[in-house]
């Protein structure tokens, strides 16, 4: 079942026995945590035991919340931004889950607060120095631990075994470290190419399927200090999302604000780029462009998400800045106005989710990636959807294909060091109906009409489009009847369906039979009813002949009783 805002609002909130404001969460079989932000932050404790779930993430801003009872789930996987998004948090009861690796636990020590921890149940706990790990990991705050108290001796003896005399790691921490880099890290399953020949490859692969050079990161060859490139091209069965959807309101939008801020910016000036950080990181081609960006929400079920809107976003500082720095004051690279995407996103968007961001960019740069991150407090995975510009001379073949490209940051780690790095991800136009004849009306140019003209031409799109598609299913029955194409059962029993379901058409005869059946039921119905009417009433007279006999039996008896007792009172008088 998936977790909807319904479910959330249908389901059990009360003060538990430790006073705190507890959400109800038990045995839904939820396979994802998401929607949570519709509870307003309004819960201290939170139960998802006996759920299917895999991954403890995409948990929203929670301040408030410091218990999770996670007991009897599949989880395997601990979000990094965890203490971000829950950083009061002090109980977690993990009893029965997958995590094997002591890699895994690593995010664990980002919670500041952890007090109680319950790890029983978990392959992980058959590891060597699992408990050890965890004490060393969590530090000073963790006080309970599977049921059992750290005492100070404990947390010499594991500070021991993980870091030197000289404050540095022991080879131990070290090895397990490096199986963390070694794992997948995130809530991508990207496997990061060794050596350069892989990577080289899969470069390569991608080149061919479009035509044109693309940049990757290559962090000695990239002159001019631009080495700024972090694409990661893996195998979309490696990513985390399923299918994405995007509806065709989101893509008008994102060409909308982008052709709005072009016009809005000097096309023609002369940009040099002041900042340090931009000229760290700024691609040349970029230098003047306006930073165009803003939020994407929709739905997500399981790891399937469907787009439907997006809406603007603006930069703390300046709400006009561009891509050469000139407009922003701190090196630190653009800010987030996070109270305008909050407020923005709870007034007008409440019953949606927040999945990502977009932008237009060539590729991902170091920008993106520093602007990703601070997306991290209201998703866990933020999807990057990116408006590229298409090469000149790549236009011929590309006449067909959308300039729009999806990305997924993951965490890539190297010389112990992590940073952000994106993914492509692939994607597809998701439209209904409705979207399809609005988005027809809108290519064709729909001003200067009345409303009349307007839902007339609704009308026929419609009903042209409806016969466009009969004609298309006629002809494919008549080329299965003839043999001219292959049969297809379950094409052909939806068909049989469709057809069963449509009503009975009018005609006389058909007027006439149905009245008869009518008149035949209505009397079948009239001739039950006057059967019951004389059952009750033959009821009704058998009750009052049996009172009335009664009654009858009552009076003689009386009769009697009075006659016999006049002689005897006269025989008392006369003694």
């Amino acid at each position: 079942m998936k977790l909807t805002p319904e479910v959330l609002a249908a389901a059990q909130s009360y003060i538990n026995p430790l006073k705190d404001r507890e959400l109800n969460l038990r045995g839904h079989k939820i396979p994802a945590i998401e929607n949570l932000g519709v509870t307003h932050d309004q819960h201290d404790t939170i139960d998802f035991t006996d759920n299917a779930l895999t991954s403890l993430s995409n948990l929203p801003r929670l301040h408030r919340l410091h218990t999770l009872l996670l007991a009897s789930n599949r989880i395997s996987h601990i979000a990094p931004s965890i203490a971000t998004s829950a950083p009061r948090l002090r109980t977690i009861v993990l009893t029965n889950n997958l995590i094997t690796e002591l890699a895994d636990l690593k995010p664990l020590g980002t919670l500041k607060h952890l007090e109680f921890l319950t790890l029983l149940g978990n392959p992980v706990r058959e590891k060597k120095n699992y408990r050890e790990w965890v004490i060393w990991t969590c530090a000073s705050s963790l006080r309970v631990l599977d049921f059992q108290r750290i005492k100070d001796k404990e947390r010499k003896s594991c500070k021991a075994l993980f870091v030197t005399a000289e404050g540095l790691p022991t080879a131990l921490a070290t090895s397990i470290e490096e199986a963390a880099s070694a794992q997948p890290t995130g809530l991508t399953f990207t496997l990061v190419a060794k050596i350069s020949k892989q990577m080289t490859d899969l470069v390569k692969k991608l080149e061919q399927q479009r035509g044109h050079p693309v940049p990757y990161f290559n962090p000695v060859s990239q002159p001019h200090g631009q080495n700024i490139f972090l694409r990661s091209v893996v195998p979309s069965r490696q990513l985390s999302f399923g299918f994405i959807d995007v509806h065709p309101l989101p893509i008008l939008n994102i060409s909308e604000h982008l052709t709005r801020r072009k016009l809005q910016t000097d096309p023609g000036g002369s940009h040099s780029v002041s900042s340090s950080y931009f000229r760290r990181i700024l691609p040349l081609n970029l230098s003047g462009l306006p930073i165009v960006i803003g939020a994407l929400i929709g739905t997500q079920t399981g790891r399937d998400i469907e787009i439907v809107n997006t809406f603007e976003l603006v930069l703390r500082g300046d709400q006009n800045a561009t891509y050469d720095g000139s407009a922003l004051s701190a090196d630190a690279g653009p800010k987030i106005d996070h109270d305008f995407l909050t407020t923005r996103h709870k007034s007008v968007f409440p019953a949606l989710e927040f999945l990502g961001w977009y932008t237009y960019a060539p590729v991902p740069s170091q920008l993106h990636a520093d602007l990703s991150e601070q997306f991290n407090t209201y998703t866990s995975s933020p999807l990057l959807l990116m408006l590229t510009p298409t090469p000149k001379e790549a236009q011929g073949s590309q006449l067909e294909t959308l300039p729009i490209l999806a990305f997924e940051p993951t965490i890539e780690i190297k010389d112990r060091k992590s940073r952000t790095v994106f993914a492509e991800v692939s994607w597809r136009i998701q439209t209904g109906e409705a979207e399809r004849i609005a988005v027809d009306w809108t290519a064709r140019g729909g001003g200067g009409e009345d409303d009349l003209t307007s839902h007339l031409q609704t009308q026929r799109a419609a009903y042209k489009m409806l016969h466009d598609r009969i004609v298309v299913l006629v002809q494919y029955v008549a080329d299965t009847l003839d043999s001219k194409a292959p049969k297809n059962h379950e094409v052909l029993r939806a068909l049989a369906a469709l057809v069963a379901s449509l009503p009975a058409s009018e005609s006389s005869a058909f007027r006439d039979e149905f009245s008869t059946e009518y008149a035949d039921v209505q009397l079948t119905t009239y001739l039950s009813s006057l059967t019951k009417t004389a059952s009750v009433l033959n009821d009704i007279v058998d009750k009052h002949i049996l009172i009335a006999g009664r009654g009858d039996e009552a009076g003689r008896g009386s009769r009697r009783r009075g006659m016999m007792g006049g002689p005897m009172g006269s025989l008392t008088g006369m003694e």
